[in-house]
């Protein structure tokens, strides 16, 4: 069993996290910026380190590929800046793409190159990544204590994070710069991921599956319909391979796990009964979702009312505009231009039109459909990743956005090299069941 090396976990909760500590608001309220994300610390590390290691990044990664994958990117920026400057509106709005190209490619390039080097694979950078999951359940944790969780707000305030002392009264339990977005399903995502894990043989993460998903749930109570799903379709995969043994023990785990969100309810319900109205509130909204009962429509509904909410799909962009976008998206723009939606498919269509939509949704299918058929990680790993990374998107894309530079797509990005441009391409050996070693910092 191959060890966990603690910096580069904590590396990867940075990068994936953002944990608003880079702040200026301390230096001074009229600071011009607020806070430094970590992408600005970590991507000159990461072009550093391909760079003294060029010839391991030869060996181990097709280029190729990278390079096609950038021009792409650099295509759609381009146009993107081109329609944004025909609409008058500002370039910078598409800045996630240069993100994207210089910072998250090159440190997942680096992350993956560092593991080859120590002769590890794809199981181990799960493990990593895993590892900075539990860093971020390790913030949530400690949220519970009332004088921590202050000390995490008054750091986001100072970074600038929008209604963090109201939302605080009743979740923001961690540190992350998305808190109560995207942060919470990529613990989800990472919960998911520890027990498909624990079932197919690291028998050691259905320890850590219950922590994970409580990280997620705490703070958006999406994220429980979202791992019920995925734990089902868990069940439903080794029923249908004829796993019986290993079905049973998945079975023992969830009724665990559910037992322990039980105990988890009453025990907010003690620390912060604010807390514990808000998530039974969004339990009697997903019911009333199922049973087709009417769900008020806006942030009031939640993520549920915002599904039902008509008036949030149809705020689309007219005329040509409709094929070609304006250059800009709605998320932030209820003041500023007189529209607003929070749904990701919707702001995808003012930002680049049917034609931006289409390429991105497309290309998005396409690393689907190639992560189903990659080399480096078995068949039935495959169909799970890109099932998943396929539910992914579907969910996040309606409150919020998916194609920007976030922490679920960082994730995707660490993935990226391994799943796709990994020049050894050999099958995934059999997951060893012994226990997680960590190495020090």
């Amino acid at each position: 069993m191959k060890k966990i090396n603690i910096p580069l976990v904590l590396l990867m909760y940075a990068m994936i996290f953002n944990p608003p500590v880079l702040s200026f608001g301390w230096i001074s309220e009229n600071f011009p910026v607020k806070g430094l994300n970590w992408i600005w610390i970590v991507m000159p590390l990461s072009l550093i380190y391909l760079w003294m290691n060029r010839k391991h990044l030869k060996k181990y990664v097709n280029l190729k590929a990278v390079l096609i994958t950038e021009c792409v990117i650099a295509g759609m920026l381009v146009y993107c800046m081109l329609i944004a400057v025909i609409n008058h509106n500002p370039v910078t709005a598409f800045g996630y793409m240069v993100y994207w190209m210089a910072g998250d490619i090159p440190f997942g390039l680096a992350v993956w190159v560092y593991l080859r080097k120590k002769g590890q694979g794809f199981e181990e950078l799960l493990d990593h990544l895993l590892g900075a999951g539990l860093v971020m359940a390790a913030t949530s944790v400690l949220a519970f204590i009332p004088a921590v969780k202050e000390f995490f707000v008054r750091i986001m305030e100072a970074y600038g994070i929008p209604y963090v002392r109201r939302l605080s009264l009743y979740r923001n339990y961690g540190l992350a710069a998305n808190m109560t977005a995207t942060a919470s399903f990529v613990q989800a995502v990472l919960a998911l991921t520890a027990l498909y894990r624990a079932v197919k043989g690291r028998k050691i993460w259905y320890a850590f599956f219950p922590l994970l998903a409580l990280s997620a749930n705490l703070n958006t109570r999406a994220s429980i319909i979202f791992i019920l799903a995925g734990m089902a379709a868990i069940l439903v995969s080794q029923l249908w391979s004829r796993n019986i043994k290993e079905a049973g023990k998945f079975l023992i785990v969830a009724a665990v796990s559910v037992g322990v969100a039980f105990g988890g309810k009453y025990l907010v319900q003690v620390i912060n009964p604010q807390t514990s109205a808000w998530l039974a509130k969004g339990m009697s909204q997903m019911a009333d979702f199922v049973s087709g009962a009417e769900i008020e429509e806006g942030y009031e509904g939640g993520y549920f009312g915002m599904l039902g909410e008509m008036s949030g799909w149809a705020v689309l962009p007219r005329g040509i505009h409709l094929v070609f976008g304006e250059g800009r998206g709605i998320l932030w723009g209820h003041e500023e231009y007189g529209v607003h939606s929070d749904i990701g498919f919707v702001n995808d269509l003012w930002r680049g039109g049917i034609l931006y939509s289409a390429a991105v949704i497309g290309l998005y299918i396409l690393v689907l459909w190639k992560i189903m058929h990659s080399k480096t990680v078995s068949w039935q790993d495959g169909i799970f990743f890109s099932g998943f990374f396929l539910l992914v998107f579907l969910v996040n894309n309606v409150k919020g956005s998916f194609f920007i530079h976030s922490d679920v797509t960082a994730v995707i990005w660490m993935m990226i090299p391994a799943l796709l441009w990994n020049r050894a391409e050999e099958a995934a050996p059999e997951l060893p069941t012994k226990g997680i070693k960590a190495e020090g910092a």
